[in-house]
């Protein structure tokens, strides 16, 4: 990208390069910042898999010896409703770790095992996310508000960190280098 401008990378000292690999990662986070507000734009219908998500929660609430039952995306307690929206899907979580992935990079497709495992860590902590926020609410331990609005929020983007940071470590420790010269933005 930066040879186009006419700057010659391998003249760059460690430093540079640094700064280099840095503008290359946040570039990059900004393109799929694009990306994500333009899926927020469209605002896609995903009340089928709100639907879905809704039943298998129910099915993990009632297995903790809860009664309650589901219609549409709504489980229904004895006293409060608790709709599943599109937020609870865990969706922005997924979009975060391909964004911090592909930022790392310039590459999806040469990380998509790594992608598939940590989307599926996010959907299961994102699963445990709900139904906690549930049964403390019920239970009376935590204010629903307390538990969903901070720390499963905040907890679910450490977990998001965690999985990108680990791998991004391991990328490190191999031969495969996270950055090049020759990585260029959009390089797919």
């Amino acid at each position: 990208m930066i040879e186009k401008l006419g700057f010659e990378t391998d003249k760059f000292d460690e430093s540079q390069q640094k700064l280099y690999e840095l503008l290359q990662f946040f570039v990059r986070l900004i393109l799929v910042g694009a990306v994500f507000h333009f899926l927020l734009w469209l605002y896609p219908d995903t009340s089928a898999y709100q639907s879905f998500l809704a039943h298998l929660l129910n099915i993990g609430l009632n297995l903790l010896g809860f009664d309650f039952t589901v219609q549409g995306t709504i489980i229904i307690t004895p006293g409060v409703e608790y709709v599943i929206t599109q937020d609870c899907t865990g969706w922005k979580s997924g979009m975060a770790l391909i964004g911090l992935t592909y930022a790392s990079t310039g590459k999806l497709r040469k990380h998509l095992k790594f992608l598939g495992s940590g989307i599926a860590l996010i959907w299961v902590a994102n699963y445990i996310r709900v139904v906690t926020t549930v049964v403390l609410a019920e239970k009376g331990i935590l204010r629903f508000e307390i538990v969903h609005g901070f720390l499963w929020r905040w907890g679910l983007t450490a977990v998001v960190f965690a999985i990108w940071l680990l791998w991004y470590r391991k990328l490190q420790q191999t031969d495969d280098e996270p950055h090049s010269s020759s990585d260029e933005v959009g390089d797919d």
